[in-house]
């Protein structure tokens, strides 16, 4: 088995995204896995609100 694995860390908030493959399939899955993590975009927490 190989695994691929990608962390996003932002403060508070965590993705771990882990590809596992047996090793000779792990070449045929990773040009997909790589184009998917780059695709990856994650918004901005949204902004609290503000009080008077």
């Amino acid at each position: 088995m190989q695994l691929r694995q990608i962390f996003f860390d932002n403060g508070f908030v965590a993705v771990i995204c882990t590809l596992t493959a047996l090793t000779g399939d792990i070449g045929y899955h990773d040009g997909d896995w790589r184009q998917l993590m780059a695709s990856l975009t994650f918004d901005p927490p949204a902004a609290a609100a503000a009080y008077p």
